[in-house]
């Protein structure tokens, strides 16, 4: 059986002004009865991958100079699909399908294509009128694989843009983006039934997954348990109605909310019960004064050190009350985490959190004033770090091969002061971090998130002289680095902190589950 690769692209143009928009137009191409297969039937832009072309994209490219005359700067690439593999008519052959989704740049270049001979002529269509054309085989779920519905689409450009989320908040906001899609019913208008829904589900989630790449792996855990859980009810109730098949589904996100929740509340005991244990211990002395270190934002970071002020909160009024006069104290020193500061987010949110906690409680100003919140910048970690007694970072991805993580750019800054200094070094975070080994595909964000500080005469001069700014925002911290990991899950019994024969252990489990996706890749 013969293999071709073949790109199908498609042609989008948005009537009004709308920024970020897929388009509410796509080009469709009637083939003429000069080409070999499917003549005059109605099509995007094909072509045949070729041996010097350096990737699908730059067929795809290359075929709309070709069948169109639009050049790569008339056009911008939304997305890029997933590969679809069809089986040929005669099946004789298999094709691999990657589809691509471009918009027009301006509404002044449609009177600017000129078709060539492969087709005969050319209409604009709205999305729903595909099925009134006689087309080439699979072309409306070819489509389907770019062209998504509207809530997904302005969904991946809110994730793709959010650069104050965490991954965990990452995580649920993609969970958000599923069930009020199944809500609005978008899925209902490419899905015939709950087969057809799943598999268009399948599709949103991979998009999903991918959109943040250095934070994709708990986003990822999130999706993949949804669609394993909904492909079991399909397997279960064969032929179930697309409604009660609906309900299901958002049943099943909502479950996964609710467990994340329950996963911080375990996070929290299994945190203070490592590295606290005299405030969890009734008659037990905090002798020495508590310091630590953290940097940028994460959310598991942040109840974490709620959970340990409300504690030592509720320690140090005990201790008053015994009339102790040797109170230690709280210090929790934040790195600032340029350029987008979100360490000072950090401290101003756990500022909020202990002003709100202490005017609703008995806590008086002696004990208030024991708890301190420094935010310094990040070049200072080093001078402060002799008195820090604990070193806290988040994650947002874990290699489920070795226990090396990805986290914010700095991480290697704070531990390496950390190691020069015999500090232990400790990864807050949740066990769905644990994916598989990351790709060296790192996040470089826009240059003016960093020069916007320098001043518009710093800029000016700069300008077409010989002068990069760099702005990247992840950086991987080796296992050899980390002292261990709390998460929800534990060693063993009583024992919080878990090393990375544990992590490990877990990926083993998990790791079939993200091959959930391949079912993508065939067409049934």
């Amino acid at each position: 059986m013969k293999e071709r690769h073949v790109v199908t692209s498609f042609l989008v143009y948005t009537e009004g002004i709308e920024e970020n928009s897929q388009g509410d137009n796509i080009l469709l191409l009637k083939r003429s009865d000069k080409v070999r297969t499917y003549k005059n039937h109605w099509a995007g832009i094909s072509g045949g991958i070729e041996e010097n072309d350096s990737s699908p994209l730059e067929r795809a490219l290359k075929e709309i100079q070709e069948e169109t005359s639009l050049s790569h700067t008339d056009i911008t690439l939304i997305r890029s699909g997933k590969l679809l593999t069809i089986l040929g008519e005669n099946e004789q052959t298999i094709w691999k399908v990657y589809p691509f989704l471009f918009h027009i740049n301006t509404t002044n270049l449609i009177n600017k294509i000129q078709i060539n001979w492969e087709h005969q002529t050319y209409e604009w269509i709205k999305p729903t009128e595909l099925n009134n054309y006689e087309c080439v085989p699979n072309l409306l779920e070819t489509l389907y694989r770019v062209y998504l519905p509207t809530h997904v689409h302005k969904g991946l450009n809110d994730m793709f843009k959010d650069r104050n989320s965490g991954a965990q908040e990452l995580s649920k906001k993609s969970l958000d983006i599923l069930k009020e899609t199944i809500i609005n019913k978008e899925f209902r208008k490419i899905s015939k039934n709950s087969k057809e829904l799943w598999k268009n589900l399948l599709n949103v989630g991979w998009y999903l997954k991918e959109i943040r790449p250095n934070m994709k792996a708990s986003i990822s855990f999130g999706i993949t348990n949804v669609l394993k859980k909904s492909k079991e009810i399909l397997q279960d109730k064969e032929g179930i109605d697309i409604e009660e098949y609906e309900n299901n589904i958002i049943n099943i996100i909502e479950q996964m909310k609710t467990s994340y929740k329950e996963n911080d509340k375990k996070i929290k005991e299994n945190f203070l019960k490592a590295l606290f244990p005299s405030l969890n211990e009734e008659k037990s002395k905090q002798e020495e004064d508590i310091h630590i270190m953290t940097m940028s934002y994460s959310s598991t970071i942040y109840s974490s050190i709620c959970s340990l002020i409300q504690k030592f909160i509720n320690y140090l009024t005990k201790e008053e009350e015994k009339e102790e006069k040797d109170i230690s104290t709280l210090k929790i020193t934040i790195m600032e985490s340029r350029p987008l500061n979100e360490g000072a987010t950090l401290a101003q949110k756990l500022s909020t959190w202990l002003t709100s906690s202490s005017s609703s409680s008995s806590t008086n100003s002696k004990i208030y004033n024991k708890i301190i919140i420094q935010v310094i910048t990040d070049a200072s970690c080093n001078y402060f770090m002799p008195t820090v007694t604990h070193v806290l970072i988040g994650a947002d991805h874990i290699s489920g091969n070795n226990g090396d993580i990805i986290n914010k750019i700095g991480s290697m800054s704070l531990i390496l002061s950390a190691k020069h200094f015999n500090k232990s070094v400790y990864i807050i975070t949740t066990s769905n971090k644990i994916s598989s080994p990351f790709e060296e595909k790192n996040e470089e964000n826009e240059s003016k998130e960093l020069t916007k500080s320098y001043g518009n005469e710093w800029i000016n001069n700069i300008k077409g002289k010989n002068v990069l700014i760099r702005n990247i925002y992840f950086e991987k911290v080796e296992t050899k680095f980390i002292d261990g990991y709390i998460m929800e899950i534990n060693e063993e019994e009583n024992k919080s902190i878990i090393n990375t024969n544990k992590i490990k252990e877990l990926w083993n489990q998990r790791k079939e589950d993200e091959r959930i996706f391949e079912e993508l890749e065939v067409n049934n």
